[in-house]
């Protein structure tokens, strides 16, 4: 369990830091969209989901590193969610 909750600390951690960069950066680079809810229509920075993917990339790393008899499964999982994700950010081709 300690093992498990440490995994998830990395993961939300890194995710939690790496949020302000992210969206500092997509607006910088002008990659932002109008958010339709609000009154105001503020732009707010798309491609948030990046920083989830950092989190997620540092949590696996952990767990890895930290459960090396399953590191083969994580390591495989991590590659398939890097190969979806560039899949998707490049349109399917």
């Amino acid at each position: 369990m300690i093992i498990e909750s440490l995994t998830f600390a990395v993961g939300f951690t890194s995710s939690l830091l790496s949020m302000p960069a992210v969206m500092k950066f997509m607006r910088s680079r002008g990659i932002v969209g109008v958010d339709m809810h609000k009154l105001d229509r503020p732009s707010i920075p798309e491609m948030g989901g990046v920083a989830v993917l950092i989190g997620l990339t540092a949590s696996i790393l952990a767990a890895a590193a930290l459960m090396p008899d399953r590191a083969n499964i994580l390591l495989a999982f991590l590659f398939s969610v890097f190969y979806s994700y560039s899949r998707d950010y490049r349109g399917n081709r």
